[in-house]
């Protein structure tokens, strides 16, 4: 075979491969949050879980993800990644069932925001976004997200911003968001919006849910919209409420689920711990 053959081939093999691992540019952000997210997950052991996700905010989308998250994932969109990541989960797995301490698990596996969240895609009005279940991932699409909020009196500063606050009543939990008009972004971490200023920070009533800010500056970078065929060969389109009980099964008998897929048990014998979980949307 000639040289010129094998350039041949070898271009139609990186075409395929770049087209097979793609990630189609929906904007160009111009703003960069970086945000501490904190979950109580059990409400009874008061098991507390972190994340710092990002949002970059566009002029058209805005994008809502963990960089944790999305670095695992990024390992997994290759052949020789996916069995690295499984063989580091495996040994990971070992350590949890020797010791009991299951931070290496959660430090491989993903950040505690499994999701991508989009505002203004594919339509204007529309959100959209894209969570798991063990091996399966799930997408919905959803109009009408948006908070009434009422404006309070009170101020503080975030971030060397003088912030005002506001309270809404969002899908089953009572919210209270501070955001600093100085910064004209009408954004913020999650499904909230719509206030004159961006979201500093917003949490729920006995702080099960939070989400403050850390980090603000500008940027360029774009805001892609993960098309990749290997690692969304299981992507199912679903309605929202129907995506929120399947998840909420899920979590609540995780370790149960994953030792049926996996015939590894993750509990080492021991009888299973329901957790008491408490889901952010409450109107499921």
């Amino acid at each position: 075979m000639n040289s010129k053959i094998k350039k041949i081939k070898l271009c139609i093999f990186l075409c395929f491969a770049t087209f097979s691992y793609a990630q189609k540019v929906i904007d160009q952000a111009y703003i960069k949050c970086s945000y501490h997210y904190t979950e109580l997950q059990d409400t009874v052991s008061r098991n507390v879980l972190d994340d710092y996700p990002i949002l970059l905010v566009g002029e058209r989308v805005s994008k809502f993800y963990s960089p944790k998250t999305y670095s695992n994932d990024s390992l997994r969109m290759t052949p020789d990644g996916n069995r690295k990541s499984r063989e580091e989960l495996s040994e990971a797995i070992k350590i949890y069932q020797a010791t009991g301490n299951d931070n290496l698990i959660t430090a491989h596996i993903h950040g505690t925001i499994k999701y991508y969240l989009y505002k203004g895609y594919p339509q204007s009005e529309t959100l959209t976004l894209i969570d798991r279940i063990a091996d399966n991932f799930y997408q919905y699409e959803e109009t009408g997200y948006n908070q009434l909020w009422e404006m309070k009196d009170s101020t503080k500063t975030i971030l060397g911003y003088e912030c005002q606050k506001a309270e809404c009543e969002f899908r089953g939990r009572h919210w209270t968001a501070w955001f600093a008009s100085e910064v004209p972004v009408s954004n913020g971490p999650w499904k909230f919006g719509g206030l004159p200023g961006l979201i500093m920070e917003v949490y729920d009533r006995g702080r099960q849910y939070a989400f403050t800010i850390n980090g603000l500056q500008k940027t360029t970078e774009s805001i892609t919209f993960t098309m990749d065929k290997q690692l969304f060969r299981n992507l199912e389109k679903v309605e929202r409420k129907k995506m929120n009980k399947m998840l909420m099964n899920f979590r609540r008998n995780e370790n149960s689920i994953n030792t049926a897929m996996t015939g590894i048990d993750f509990d080492n014998g021991k009888t299973a711990k329901q957790l008491n979980y408490d889901f952010i949307e409450r109107d499921y």
